[in-house]
């Protein structure tokens, strides 16, 4: 694991504070069909020693490197520890199966904060600064 200040990469993938908001992106390792939920704890465990207050997440599933297990996004999505830092997430992706998968995602995990799915940052960004409002955090 790698940390600088605004930072971390890991070899399964990065995140990034930007303007109150982690930026998030994933990448399958070397002979790996897809990044399970033991790999997802990792991430889960760095962002949590990283965070020191509540943030938006923008997670980008664009890339084809972006595929995480269901039993993997159940661990990111239902994560107590990262939720104390959860304001809200959104996922950005670039297909309609990645689309309808993260909505079942979200739909039968009953997250405890809001989330969504867009096949834009820009109306993802716009769903975050409604949301953002509504908590009085810009973003």
């Amino acid at each position: 694991m790698t940390v600088s200040k605004n930072q971390i990469e890991l070899k399964t993938g990065t995140h990034s504070v930007e303007d109150q908001c982690v930026h998030s992106a994933f990448f399958i390792p070397p002979g790996c069909p897809m990044i399970d939920s033991r790999m997802v704890r990792e991430h889960i465990e760095a962002l949590c020693q990283f965070l020191d207050t509540k943030v938006f997440f923008m997670i980008d599933f664009t890339s084809s490197e972006c595929i995480l297990s269901f039993d993997a996004l159940k661990a990111w999505g239902q994560s107590g520890d990262l939720n104390t830092y959860r304001l809200a997430e959104v996922y950005v992706v670039d297909s309609l199966a990645d689309l309808i998968f993260l909505k079942q995602h979200i739909r039968l995990n009953k997250l405890s904060y809001p989330a969504n799915v867009f096949q834009s940052v820009k109306q993802a960004k716009d769903w975050l600064g409604k949301i953002g409002k509504d908590h009085h955090s810009p973003i």
